[in-house]
């Protein structure tokens, strides 16, 4: 087997021109492409990682945002609670008022009516007793008599 050099030079010309023609038109562009797409890769990387950061920001930050009216609504329930408490107890203290008063009107309106039936009964008592009084002393003269001496002696 015989070498010959000037195929050998052919071949190692030839291989140089395609090693040449090789990193300048394709070995060039296919690592231009592979080194973007670490480059996109690791991108992706850190905005994943950056979405989970600003997705675990924002929860903490919901979390807040309803411990926060959670505590407020708890406030302004309280906050109800005593104002309806307040106006209960006004409510109550009125109806006391309101009753006291139909207490009191309702003992003067008995106390008048007292007076009226006491004094309706003694009118009644007095015109009774004097009518039997006059029909007893129609009757009897001498009961008449006798019954007159004793209102003199008890008038002296």
């Amino acid at each position: 087997m015989e070498i010959s050099f000037s195929s050998l030079a052919a071949q190692i010309i030839n291989f140089g021109i395609m090693f040449f023609l090789f990193s300048r038109f394709v070995a060039k562009p296919i690592s231009k492409q592979i080194e973007e797409r670490r480059r996109l890769i690791e991108k992706i990387k850190k905005a994943d990682e950056l979405y989970k950061e600003k997705i675990e920001e924002a929860e903490k930050k919901a979390e807040g945002i309803i411990s926060d009216w959670l505590i407020k609504k708890e406030n302004i329930i309280t906050e109800w609670e005593s104002i309806a408490l307040k106006k209960q107890i006004e409510i109550l203290q009125e109806a006391n008022k309101k009753a006291e008063k139909i207490v009191v009107d309702a003992n003067n309106t008995a106390k008048t009516l007292s007076i009226e039936l006491e004094n309706n009964f003694i009118e009644s008592v007095k015109k009774t007793s004097k009518v039997v009084v006059k029909k007893l002393l129609q009757k009897d003269m001498d009961l008449q008599k006798s019954y007159l001496e004793e209102i003199v002696k008890e008038a002296i």
